[in-house]
């Protein structure tokens, strides 16, 4: 394997719905006990291989918080890929998704993009819980569908690694510059 790229991946959501707890996790760096919430955006890079590729994932934590707003535009626009995320034991934040939606396909400007829907927290959602208008409103969209629990590190890497091969399936990405190099990135 000798082709390296990066994604850029947006993560965006409604505030408290585990944004930061999957971007850290999947960063390798601890998660704190208490919510600290974003201030603005906050970044993280995994890294895999993926179809032939290894790919460095650059997320892009949006705060959920309003007055953010206006600076998460240039983060979706920039992005190749957007995680669309709520928070499963909080039904009523898959709202936001369809909001954030809206806003990533406005500030893209018509520039094509991958993306999933992330539901978070997975280990404290109700038994009763219908999913299926999530998955159904993933599919309407052309996103793929997961859910995870962050704090199982089995369903981050397996995220990552769907991203890496959706990202790269998607053709979206920017080849590396074979002379830079980032020595605090995971790899899996």
């Amino acid at each position: 394997i000798n082709k390296r790229i990066t994604l850029r991946v947006a993560l965006c959501g409604e505030c408290q719905v585990g944004k930061t707890s999957l971007m850290l996790r999947a960063s390798g760096r601890p998660v704190p006990e208490k919510y600290i919430p974003t201030v603005g955006i906050d970044t993280g890079t995994y890294r895999c291989q993926a179809n032939n590729f290894y790919v460095t994932i650059k997320m892009w934590d949006v705060s959920g918080d309003a007055r953010f707003h206006c600076i998460a535009r240039n983060f979706f626009r920039d992005s190749s890929f957007i995680l669309f995320c709520f928070d499963l034991s909080r039904p009523e934040t898959f709202h936001g998704v369809k909001y954030y939606v809206k806003k990533v396909s406005e500030a893209s400007g018509g520039k094509s993009y991958t993306s999933c829907v992330v539901g978070i927290k997975k280990d404290e959602v109700a038994e009763s819980l219908n999913t299926t208008p999530f998955k159904e409103y993933a599919e309407s969209i052309s996103a793929s569908y997961y859910e995870v629990d962050t704090n199982e590190e089995s369903d981050v890497i397996c995220l990552m690694h769907s991203i890496a091969k959706d990202g790269v399936s998607g053709g979206i990405f920017q080849y590396d510059d074979p002379c830079e190099s980032e020595d605090d990135e995971t790899v899996a």
